[in-house]
């Protein structure tokens, strides 16, 4: 059974009010989402038609609300028309000149944007090869530092002559006593 009323007490940002129904004059909740349309939003005054059903909770709730002092938008009509008619040629030809301009051009996009593709890629291959040459020289260098570090104290101990406490160069008996004992070999 459809039953009428009045939109009373509706809040526009939660989106729900309540429908006070004619003959009992009792109200009854009412979704957003039960009118037919939502926009332009329904307005407290505006009367109403709808469906009573009792929700999960056992209280009563409208649905398929629809307002009755509001104009409906006319149905449209699907007019079939001849498939030779000059109207469906024009449309017809008009696909045809968009398919046949637009997809060249959307290959033309494509192979742009491959060719940009590939060239990136090449360019990141070839940063990644730097990246591996330069590592690999710092490993070098790196190994070189230890060799250098480690050899003085292997080289003093294959030495000859022995640290006893000399320090100035007047003190030294040669010119390989004085490299040794200032580290310079």
């Amino acid at each position: 059974m459809r039953y009428h009323g009045t939109i009373m007490r509706w809040d526009y940002e939660l989106g729900f009010g309540f429908i006070k129904e004619e003959q009992t004059k009792s109200e009854i909740f009412a979704h957003i989402g039960e009118f037919e349309t939502e926009n332009p939003p329904p307005r407290d005054g505006e009367t109403v038609s709808f469906d009573i059903v009792s929700n999960s909770h056992g209280t009563e709730e409208a649905k398929n609300i629809e307002y009755t002092n509001r104009r409906r938008k006319p149905v449209a009509v699907d007019i079939e028309t001849e498939e030779d008619s000059p109207k469906n040629l024009s449309l017809w030809l008009k696909g045809m000149v968009a398919a046949l301009v637009g997809i060249p051009l959307l290959g033309a996009a494509g192979y742009y944007g491959l060719s940009r593709w590939q060239d990136y890629q090449a360019e990141h291959r070839v940063t990644g090869v730097m990246v591996d040459q330069v590592a690999d020289k710092m490993m070098a260098e790196r190994e070189a530092w230890k060799r250098a570090v480690e050899s003085p104290a292997q080289r003093k101990s294959a030495s000859p002559f022995k640290c006893d406490g000399r320090t100035h160069c007047s003190q030294m008996k040669s010119f390989a006593e004085a490299q040794y004992f200032l580290g310079l070999t």
